[in-house]
């Protein structure tokens, strides 16, 4: 009989209840956003929501960083910055320096430019920009780069950045986004459909209706191509 392969390296699991999303750094580390263990049910010292570093030759957790809200999806910026997306307790994002060990809240200069439903997935853009895909139905392109960074009480920080545009279109939660070259992105939502926006106008370039089911990731081929993932089953 052929030999089974391998297991493949199982970290720790220090997250405890859950573990939403990982990512790979440019040193070839991996970060993960999850849940703390807390039987309680309460966000006390083992039951916040936590950053994690991992060390994937020695399979163990680098460091953590403890963050405020439910973190469900994560993006890797050129500078090794993690930018996640969070659910509650309120719908917002956090930039995490994870050499530094710091975590700042990211806010509009504007109080109406935030979202206002949950962050479901973000996106690395060139020119130190963000993209963001919230349950409000809507995505929002930031800039990092004239970002301003904010003390506030009890050591914490927050970064007031410009929102470019507000890409409005789909008719129900945004749940996913990714790049595409030459300054667009591809979005899926709950209505079923993908859509492709210029973020630089800040316009749907097209909209695409192949699936039967909410559209829940996306992802960029090397030819060029899109694939997505849909609740119908189905990969296209």
């Amino acid at each position: 009989d052929k030999a089974a392969d391998p297991p493949g390296r199982m970290f720790e699991d220090a997250h405890g209840r859950s573990i939403f999303d990982v990512a790979v750094r440019q040193d070839g580390s991996v970060v993960s956003v999850g849940m703390n263990d807390d039987t309680a049910g309460n966000w006390r010292d083992n039951g916040m929501p936590s950053l994690k570093v991992w060390d994937v030759a020695e399979g163990r957790c680098r460091r953590s960083i403890t963050v405020l809200g439910v973190p469900i999806c994560l993006a890797v910026l050129p500078d090794g910055r993690v930018l996640m997306g969070c659910s509650n307790p309120n719908p917002h994002m956090i930039v995490c320096d994870v050499t530094a060990n710091t975590a700042h809240h990211l806010q509009g200069v504007l109080l109406q430019q935030k979202h206002t439903g949950g962050v479901n997935a973000v996106a690395s853009l060139p020119n130190e920009r963000v993209v963001s895909a919230s349950d409000d139905r809507t995505l929002k392109v930031w800039n990092l780069a004239s970002a301003i960074r904010l003390d506030l009480s009890n050591g914490r920080f927050a970064l007031k950045a410009q929102c470019l545009h507000t890409l409005q279109g789909h008719r129900s939660s945004v749940l996913c986004v990714a790049a595409l070259p030459r300054d667009r992105i591809v979005s899926g939502s709950r209505d079923k459909t993908l859509r492709v926006w210029d973020v630089t106008e800040g316009l749907c370039l097209q909209t695409m209706r192949a699936h039967t089911g909410w559209v829940n990731c996306v992802g960029l081929l090397p030819d060029g191509r899109v694939v997505s993932g849909s609740r119908d089953k189905t990969a296209k």
